[in-house]
Formats: C-alpha cells, sequence, structure tokens
C-alpha cells in the first residue's frame, strides 16, 4: 500500500501555530472563569504545547542547512540533498505525532476534571465524554470531533493502523475513514492544526459556555511547583 507524502511548507505551518496561540490567548483572555480554574488554564496550556510546537518547526528550517550539521560535529561526508530533504520529513512526522498527544492530553484531562466535579468521569474517556454530554449537553457534530480524536488516538496505540470495525465519520461535510487493519492517512502538522482549531471553537468554547453554572473547578496542575535543584 501506498503512503503518500505531501510536501509541506515551514512558513505556512509556521504562521498557522502563530494565528491558533493567539486565538488561545484572546480566549483566554476572554474567559469569565479564575485563572486556575479548568475552564481557563486549557488556554494556557494549548498554548503552552502549541510554542513548543512552533519552536520545533522554526528550528527544524536548520536542518536544510549542511553548516549546521557540520557546527554540530556530523560526520558530514554522507549528507547530500536527500539526507537534507529526509531529515525535515523525519522531524516533522515525529512533530505531528507530539503535537497530536500534547494536544489530546490537555483536552482529555479537562474533559475528565469536569466530569470528576459532578462524579460522573469514568476510566474509559468515550464513557466520560458520554456522561459529560449527558450532563452539559454537546452537539451531535462536536461529538463526531471527539469520536475522530478517540479513534486517531486508539490508533496510536497499534503503530497508526486502525483495528476496530470501519468507520467512517462525517464531519462539517467531510469524510473521515478509519478501515479496519489499515494505517491512518490523516495527519501531519497542518491536519494537527486544523483539529486544535477544532477543539477550541467546537468543543471546549462549547463546554465551557455549557458549565458555567458550575463557579469554580480547580485545576489539578493549580498547586503545582516546581523547583530546580542545584
Amino acid at each position: 500500500m501506498k503512503i503518500p507524502v505531501y510536501q509541506i511548507d515551514l512558513n505556512k505551518i509556521i504562521n498557522d501555530l502563530n494565528e491558533i496561540n493567539l486565538r488561545c490567548n484572546e480566549l483566554k483572555s476572554k474567559s469569565t472563569f479564575p485563572e486556575n480554574d479548568v475552564r481557563t488554564m486549557i488556554f494556557t496550556l494549548f498554548s503552552i504545547e502549541i510554542q513548543f510546537i512552533l519552536l520545533s518547526v522554526t528550528l527544524s528550517k536548520n536542518l536544510t542547512d549542511i553548516n549546521f550539521y557540520k557546527d554540530n560535529g556530523y560526520n558530514i561526508e554522507n549528507i547530500d540533498e536527500e539526507f537534507l530533504g529526509n531529515s525535515i520529513y523525519q522531524h516533522t512526522s515525529s512533530l505531528s505525532n507530539s503535537f497530536f498527544i500534547l494536544i489530546f492530553v490537555q483536552l482529555e484531562n479537562y474533559l475528565r476534571l469536569i466530569a470528576s466535579h459532578k462524579n460522573i468521569n469514568h476510566f474509559k474517556i468515550s464513557k466520560t465524554i458520554t456522561n459529560i454530554s449527558e450532563k452539559y449537553g454537546i452537539t451531535e457534530e462536536s461529538l463526531k470531533l471527539l469520536k475522530i480524536l478517540l479513534n486517531l488516538r486508539n490508533s496510536m496505540h497499534d503503530g497508526g493502523f486502525f483495528n476496530h470495525i470501519d468507520d467512517t465519520i462525517i464531519y462539517k461535510g467531510q469524510n473521515f475513514e478509519f478501515l479496519k487493519g489499515k494505517p491512518i492517512l490523516m495527519g501531519g502538522i497542518p491536519f494537527n492544526i486544523y483539529l486544535s482549531f477544532e477543539i477550541l471553537e467546537n468543543i471546549i468554547i462549547q463546554v465551557n459556555e455549557n458549565t458555567k453554572a458550575e463557579e469554580f473547578i480547580e485545576h489539578n496542575y493549580a498547586n503545582l511547583k516546581f523547583e530546580i535543584e542545584e
């Protein structure tokens, strides 16, 4: 089976990452919840993760410059144009996986903390999502987005293959196909940027609005303090 590999535009990715980071900061500034509330901190944490990816993508530009390898002690004897091209692809592929994991972990923690506030958290995140939807209401379209995210997360446990029953999810008029025993063909940093925007606009904003009657839900990071050991 052939896997399509698409050319990437690093400058566009950097611009899009900056845009979503600005959106996180805007949503945080408009939040009516306390700073250490789950529903405010999610924007801070999303921003932190996105800034990490942004910095990594920016630094990856060095991978096309042979002097970068020379200055850092690499043996440049066998470094050619093919090597430089492959370096960018391998680096951004790994970054893409990291990007998805970082965002998904923060989203899952956010949902679980809200569910725990009402004692409706479940060890299966899919059940937790159902419980939140029943308690606070989540639109059918947003539930489809969450299902896409869960399918992507599950496939990571199987090396990028989908090992459940065939599942086609139509989200905003677009088909997202998950075929049993087949690799996931959606992905890459641009796709994860798209998912991040959708999560912010169609899950987090909605859940925050629907839970505003809950005065305070403390984030489990709120009281953590980090000390650098000498």
